[in-house]
């Protein structure tokens, strides 16, 4: 069986199994449906979603939701993120014309399922099929009569119904759903019919601060995957070079708040960052870091207050402004959604897109105090006790700063050698080595070895 057999059903049918919320299957959905023939694109949805979740997808790349409330007051939610795989290829197939078909079976009460998947970032060396075979043998069947099963042998169904109207149909699924439902289409199963919802679903504006918990990638490393595309750049590596952008915006945003002139946030900080985190991510069985991981080593390196920058970089997303859509907001927590902030009323939500079974931990971080705790300590601090002049404070500190940068500067200055130009001019030119040589014509470059000790 050739590769792309492995994902054929009949001779009419392709599937694209994917992992949702991976920007790396999102970006495999994109190359297949851009490079092979497709004359209608079938969706695990409900059809009921079909038109929030389309409207949602005219507003990228500002973020919204299509929320349905289910018996009980619990929110079903389908966040229109860029970064998932079935709202990529619903967003190239409008933009190419594709007539689209929302297959998945209607429920009154989704039922959500947690997987520990392996990380998607081995798409980089592996191919779709393979990495989505060898998931198979970890997979087991649906119970019977379950949800689980009803939804496969209700898309078998409907795949046999699209096979009368067209002839190169792609389905884009669950990798957890596809062998049950091709088993439910080879096998012809009887299905059930679907449950009418008792309410139909809306779009609304996500909250930019609450971001994290619609996203499966960081929020930057979505606003990167989204720039890259407005600039027509190349996404391949925005998993790992997301990392480092966090890093500089992190950065960027400590010196502006901190108004410092030194620090020790170089690029040697940061290559002991990186591997740091290469390293906790690798004792984790991931391949890339978590959020818990970026922001832990952030605070061993540069302290709290650089940890809270690492936090805050991570969450940004700059195409976020929902006063521009018209739309409710929508405020997220850890299954947990606001509609209405002035009510304050927090509802269950599940994420529809969203099968990835997620650890939330605990980190300390000690935060800047408010403007109103400052105002306390100006106002009541203890006369009798220590007291501290800000300015003085600063200037004795850059000094401590400076006096310890130009130590390591003259340290390493003192181990420097001359040696002749080959291929590379190391630490930049030797002037006077190179005049002293002159009948030679030689040129020489000099060799600053990084000072020992700090």
């Amino acid at each position: 069986m050739t590769d792309t057999g492995v994902f054929a059903i009949g001779e009419k049918i392709r599937v694209i199994p994917v992992i949702h919320g991976s920007g790396s299957f999102a970006r495999v959905v994109r190359q297949r449906l851009l490079s092979s023939p497709c004359d209608c694109l079938a969706v695990a949805l409900p059809p009921e979603f079909q038109s929030t979740v389309e409207q949602g997808i005219d507003y990228l790349p500002i973020l919204t939701a299509s929320c349905q409330m289910e018996t009980g007051g619990v929110l079903n939610m389908v966040p229109i993120d860029p970064c998932q795989p079935l709202i990529t290829g619903i967003r190239i197939a409008r933009q190419e014309g594709v007539p689209r078909a929302y297959i998945d079976w209607s429920t009154r009460c989704f039922e959500t399922r947690k997987v520990a998947f392996p990380d998607p970032l081995a798409l980089k060396w592996l191919s779709l099929e393979k990495f989505d075979s060898s998931l198979m043998l970890f997979q087991n069947p649906p119970a019977p009569d379950s949800q689980h099963d009803k939804r496969a042998r209700w898309m078998g169904y409907q795949l046999h119904r699209l096979e009368l109207d067209y002839k190169n149909i792609v389905l884009i699924c669950s990798v957890v759903d596809w062998p049950w439902i091709k088993d439910a289409y080879d096998e012809r199963k009887s299905y059930s019919p679907p449950e009418p919802p008792d309410s139909a679903p809306r779009l609304h504006a996500l909250n930019p601060g609450t971001l994290f918990f619609a996203l499966t990638e960081f929020p930057y490393v979505t606003y990167l995957y989204e720039k890259n595309r407005i600039e027509m750049r190349s996404d391949k590596d925005v998993e790992v070079d997301g990392v480092k952008e966090i890093l500089l915006r992190a950065r960027e945003n400590f010196i502006d708040r901190h108004k410092v002139r030194y620090h020790n946030l170089t690029s040697q900080s940061f290559q002991i960052f990186l591997q740091y985190v290469r390293n906790l991510t690798l004792l984790e069985g991931r391949l890339t870091p978590d959020l818990y991981t970026l922001v832990c080593a952030a605070k061993q390196i540069g302290g709290d207050a650089f940890g809270i920058s690492v936090l805050e970089a991570a969450r940004e997303y700059p195409y976020q402004e929902t006063e521009q859509t018209g739309l409710e907001p929508l405020s997220l927590g850890i299954d947990k959604a606001i509609v209405d902030e002035q009510e304050g009323h927090a509802a269950s939500a599940k994420n529809r897109l969203n099968e990835t079974q997620f650890e939330w931990r605990t980190l300390d971080l000690k935060p800047q105090p408010d403007i109103k705790k400052r105002e306390d300590w100006k106002y009541n601090w203890n006369p009798h006790g220590q007291c501290s002049w800000p300015p003085e404070d600063e200037k004795i500190e850059n000094l401590n700063s400076h006096v310890r940068e130009q130590s390591r500067w003259l340290l390493s200055h003192d181990l420097a050698r001359s040696e002749k130009f080959t291929s590379s001019v190391k630490d930049g030119l030797d002037i006077r080595e190179t005049l002293r040589h002159w009948y030679s014509g030689d040129l020489y470059v000099k060799v600053i070895p990084p000072s020992r000790g700090k």
